[in-house]
């Protein structure tokens, strides 16, 4: 009875453990995620920041080329004609509001005060935006003044 043969003996069969399934992804796979997700989402900020015109930048060249205009032709009531139109031209590029692009008089010039600290466009030399056309000739020393008053709206937005 000591002889039994394999088949006879009470041994189960081997059974191998279950395949690995690929979910849930182990924490590596997550950080890996989020990290290539982080590197995309930088990637396209920094790419879109490259390729958009900063208003502010382009806003001084302008006014810097109405300044180096005024300074060949010494033309102050067309200066001052430039610099209204550039004025009017950055505050409807920045806005949404389509209501900007008409007004005109006390309420463009108080418009034009809300990033300032202090009211310099309806109460200060932003005034010779309205009466400037109308003058004779504006000295170059008002048309300066109104030049850095430009740059320093041009410097809030």
């Amino acid at each position: 009875m000591l002889s039994q043969t394999a088949a006879d003996l009470p041994l189960r069969d081997i059974h191998l453990p279950d395949a690995i399934h690929w979910w849930p992804l182990a924490l590596g796979w997550w950080i890996l995620f989020f990290l290539l997700l982080v590197a995309v989402v930088l990637g396209c900020v920094v790419i879109r920041k490259l390729l958009k015109p900063n208003l502010r930048k382009e806003a001084l060249k302008a006014l810097n080329e109405i300044e180096t205009c005024f300074e060949q032709t010494q033309d102050a009531s067309k200066c001052i004609g430039d610099i209204s139109s550039f004025l009017r031209r950055v505050t409807v590029s920045q806005s949404t509001s389509p209501h900007l692009a008409g007004i005109t008089g006390k309420v463009w010039l108080e418009y034009l005060d809300k990033g300032l600290d202090q009211p310099e466009f309806s109460n200060g030399i932003g005034q010779v935006l309205l009466t400037g056309p109308y003058c004779q000739n504006p000295d170059a020393e008002t048309i300066s003044k109104l030049i850095l008053l430009c740059r320093k709206w041009v410097k809030t937005l």
